[in-house]
């Protein structure tokens, strides 16, 4: 096999198989220089790791409308986070479960809904390139310029784009504070 080319990072990587309780598989990467580990502090595999992830979000959610509705709203997302992270799923465990399935370009509900109801992760390309395909001709001038900055961000930096503080930064980026234009108050 010749060396990859400068930029190509899509390189082969090796899979294996995990069958989890629901009795259906996952493909995870195989990642030798990768340690988890358990609450107690224990070393596990990823194995060991996935299934306890598959474990704890089953128990915070019951079905994808359920996690569609703690995903799609952002400060549903952030109280599901913190849930995930009381669980031990910190912001850096969580990057460590993107690169276990190999879905490091995906967003983090196309993760979780591949680990508890094994759809496929779509990339926030593909995401991105569907809303602006498909909704964006809804919204015209000032609200599509918005927009579509908002969705490049999300795109090139992920869903923390799309948390409510960031949303306030890029609103006040485009239009000013909130105080701008209006009279001091006596």
């Amino acid at each position: 096999m010749p060396p990859p080319e400068p930029g190509d990072d899509e390189l082969p990587r090796e899979k294996i198989v995990v069958k989890l309780a629901d009795g259906k598989a996952r493909s995870i990467r195989f990642i030798a220089s990768t340690t988890y580990w358990s609450a107690d502090g224990k070393p596990i595999s990823a194995t060991e790791f996935l299934a306890r992830l598959f474990g704890d979000l089953s128990a915070i959610i019951a079905d994808e409308d359920q996690l569609r509705a703690a995903w799609s709203d952002p400060d549903n997302r952030a109280h599901f986070l913190k849930q995930l992270e009381d669980h031990g799923y910190d912001a850096d465990r969580l990057e460590d479960i993107r690169q276990l399935v190999d879905a490091s370009k995906s967003d983090l509900f196309d993760v979780l809904s591949y680990v508890l109801f094994t759809h496929p992760p779509k990339t926030r390309h593909d995401r991105a390139q569907d809303l602006r395909d498909h909704r964006m001709n809804t919204f015209d001038g000032e609200m599509s310029d918005l927009l579509l900055s908002i969705l490049k961000a999300y795109e090139d930096r992920g869903e923390s784009e799309l948390a409510t503080p960031k949303l306030g930064q890029f609103l006040t980026a485009r239009y000013g504070s909130r105080r701008r234009g209006q009279g001091k108050a006596r």
